[in-house]
């Protein structure tokens, strides 16, 4: 680390969100839905 830079610890957080759903149209066919959600936001040490 040089002389001006300094170490500081943000605050953050995160949101996760997953679904699967199967249906088996036939023996033959089926489908397959796979669904995810995420969001992660970090605030900075100072402003907290």
């Amino acid at each position: 680390m040089g002389r001006n830079s300094r170490c500081c610890n943000d605050k953050g957080n995160q949101e996760n969100l997953f679904d699967r759903v199967d249906y088996n149209l036939s023996h033959a066919d089926s489908l397959h839905l796979n669904a995810s959600y995420t969001r992660s936001w970090f605030l900075d040490a100072e402003h907290v």
